[in-house]
């Protein structure tokens, strides 16, 4: 909910002046005609537009706005707003031009000798934080003798959290960390599945003393077997996110700015993908961090926990275009053995060069291409080459991070979730060896 106090500058309006100009005028006929009684019609307007004066409204009159916004029908997907205006005695009427949902116009006129209040709702077409409602205001006192200055905008957003797509399997990084975890890794210790028997060396403790092997092993007295298990790890995962555009389907609409027409966007395919890997890889009990290729953005270092999963969620969430800022001259810092998903569309070259450089220090990166699937209808001849050659560019650009060993996965792709799924499991099976 937020609420703004709007101070009023007020003007003489229309009618003020045209019951002077029209009284003015009606003497002066009378005058010239020598017809009293025709004069004497002025005197209603002059006497209306003197006492409209002597009580103009004061300079320290106030509106005040309140706008809440809610999730009115999740199974609709509708925001809804309410807006609650009170002003002083002296407003009597406001006019309220309002932009409902980013593209709606819509227009009212509120009495606000009472507490004015008004609902509007919008539908949910995109996740992240959306404007619901943008109010703006123009008050007139009685009988309209004088007006105020629009106000400024006041506008109520909402942030609509994606929904939460299960990945079908967990991409491991090629080294896992510490002794403790939810995965398997190729060291010996506890929690993993049976690694060997071996002989008891020092450090191994009682309890893992297997007498049947050393009773079938065993060569003299005193020898002693042990079974050893694989340690059970945990996994570090990074998310990194380019914000640097919004890019939706419909490729006319790229330059125009109409959410409501430009279909699924490519931060509505970021905002998935990354709630689904935070979602993912938390309920493992593995380590998650988020960092934003946007300069002076927040970024969040690695975490654990119910609470870190809340903190990535609302952060997801919140996040935004901010275009194409500068370029970065030195690449965020990861930490070692991370298994890094790079959430892209790749049209710019930045998050592309730094996929590769990490896979060339020897992370494991996994490029999500959230691009959807380009409409090209209503293009012009112009347009739709330059499209293409672009189009172009950015193939050539996947194709060389692939051939660095950045594996890519398109998030948004026109087969469905099928495809997707099996790509992520077929990259599931090349985890590869893990030391």
């Amino acid at each position: 909910m937020t609420s703004s106090r709007h101070a009023v500058t007020w003007s003489p309006s229309g009618s003020l002046a045209g019951a002077i100009i029209s009284g003015v005028i009606v003497i002066g006929v009378g005058l010239i005609s020598s017809r009293p009684d025709v004069a004497c019609c002025a005197i209603p307007l002059l006497s209306w537009a003197a006492w409209m004066w002597q009580h103009r409204p004061a300079d320290e009159t106030h509106v005040e706005s309140v706008l809440d916004s809610t999730h009115a029908n999740e199974a609709e997907s509708r925001l809804a707003a309410n807006l609650r205006l009170t002003a002083s005695t002296d407003v009597e009427v406001v006019h309220a031009r309002m932009i409902v949902g980013g593209s709606r116009r819509v227009s009212a006129v509120l009495d606000c000798r009472e507490t004015a209040r008004l609902f509007a709702s919008s539908p949910v077409l995109h996740s992240g934080p959306r404007d619901v409602l943008a109010a703006q205001f123009t008050m007139a006192s009685a009988d309209g003798a004088f007006v105020s200055q629009p106000t400024a905008v006041h506008t109520v957003s909402h942030t609509v959290r994606p929904d939460i797509v299960p990945l079908p399997r967990l991409l491991l990084p090629h080294r896992l960390h510490g002794l403790t975890g939810a995965h398997e890794s190729t060291r010996p210790g506890d929690g993993g599945g049976f690694r060997d028997i071996h002989p008891f060396a020092p450090g191994d403790r009682l309890r893992r003393i297997d007498w049947k092997a050393t009773a079938r092993l065993s060569r003299r007295a005193g020898d002693v077997y042990v079974r050893r298990t694989f340690a059970a790890s945990d996994a570090t995962t990074v998310i990194v996110m380019d914000t640097g555009d919004e890019l939706g389907e419909v490729v006319a609409e790229w330059t125009r700015g109409r959410p409501h027409k430009s279909g699924i966007t490519s931060m509505d395919a970021a905002r998935e993908a990354a709630v689904a890997i935070a979602v993912a890889y938390t309920e493992a009990g593995d380590q998650v961090a988020l960092q934003n290729l946007a300069l002076g953005t927040r970024q969040m270092r690695r975490g654990s926990g119910d609470r870190h999963r809340e903190r990535l969620l609302a952060t997801i969430a919140e996040m935004r275009p901010n275009g194409v800022g500068m370029t970065r001259r030195r690449a965020p810092v990861v930490a070692a053995g991370a298994i890094i998903y790079v959430l892209s569309t790749f049209v710019d070259a930045e998050a592309a060069s730094l996929a590769s450089m990490w896979r060339a220090i020897g992370h494991r990166v996994i490029a999500i291409d959230t691009l959807p699937r380009g409409i090209r209808h209503g293009l012009s001849p112009e347009q739709a080459t330059a499209h293409t050659i672009l189009m172009m560019e950015r193939d050539d650009r996947i194709h060389d991070m692939e051939a660095t060993g950045v594996n890519v996965v398109r998030w948004t792709d026109s087969s469905g979730e099928s495809r997707r799924d099996a790509r992520f499991s077929a990259l599931a099976r090349e985890r590869g060896r893990v030391r």
